[in-house]
């Protein structure tokens, strides 16, 4: 009840009989270290460090000391050597791109019309990436008044490439040191798999970072009867977060392939 006034106090006490038993604890030292050097055992050298794991514990029972928007934060920083990109990537079916064999007319008025910060530029399919074009290589296009395909390739940049299975933490500081901010998910085959930006990697540990040209999607929907309307592409990870779940991670990633796993069938619509 009353720890630090019974603490200061004592530790006056205790650094007298530091003092005054100084010469016994040497001695009793001295004798114990002679015997370990007599049967060849070395004097091992304690570890401050503290695990990770010790340090969540204390995050999570630090109480008012920090506050609990910042303790999710910590803990979330924490997490990032645990989450693979494919947990957070954009699946390959969702990600928007820029397709070379649509007229160039169709690309310019697409380019005019959007507001993203970047496009994958592929011809068919996204297996056959060519480059990436970001805000600036859009505007030099669209300014330079040469609308052709080789103007387009000429202001994008080389495709910048990450393994699925590397966490989020390794890819974060590949992004810095590369000073890249977009990269495309390639699996064990060599497939292009998805799409990950650093700003995904942002949310993992602010949360979800608000854009005003993005268009809202309503993923998770409570219906009256207490029972969840949820988009099954969503990853198992966001709807644990998000509903406070506890579907399991090992497996598949997305609430799709979760369903598919347990049923062993593909469901009638």
């Amino acid at each position: 009840n009353y720890a630090e006034k019974v603490a200061l106090p004592a530790s006056i006490i205790l650094k007298f009989l530091q003092k005054v038993l100084y010469p016994l604890v040497w001695i009793v030292n001295f004798f114990s270290n002679s015997i370990l050097k007599l049967f060849w055992v070395e004097e091992k050298q304690t570890d401050d460090d503290i695990s990770p794991e010790e340090l969540k514990s204390i995050l999570e029972n630090s109480g008012d000391l920090i506050p609990s928007r910042y303790q999710e934060m910590l803990l979330s920083v924490l997490e990032l050597d645990k989450i693979s990109i494919d947990e957070v990537m954009i699946p390959k079916n969702d990600v928007i791109g820029i397709d070379l064999s649509k007229d160039i007319n169709e690309i310019k008025s697409f380019l005019e019309s959007s507001k993203k910060e970047f496009f994958p530029i592929f011809d068919q399919n996204l297996d056959d990436i060519k480059g990436i074009i970001d805000l600036y290589g859009i505007n030099s296009f669209l300014s330079s008044n040469k609308y052709n395909k080789d103007s387009l390739l000429d202001n994008s940049e080389e495709v910048y490439f990450a393994l699925e299975n590397t966490s989020l933490n390794i890819q974060l500081n590949n992004f810095q040191k590369d000073k890249k901010k977009v990269a495309m998910v390639l699996d064990e085959y060599g497939s292009v798999k998805g799409m990950i930006d650093i700003k995904d990697i942002l949310e993992e540990i602010v949360g979800e970072l608000s854009d005003p040209h993005e268009e809202v999607r309503v993923d998770i929907k409570e219906q009256k009867d207490g029972s969840y309307l949820i988009d099954a592409s969503m990853s198992v990870r966001e709807i644990n977060k998000r509903l406070g779940w506890n579907l399991p991670l090992s497996g598949p990633k997305t609430l799709n392939g979760l369903i598919l796993e347990s049923t062993e069938t593909i469901p009638e619509a």
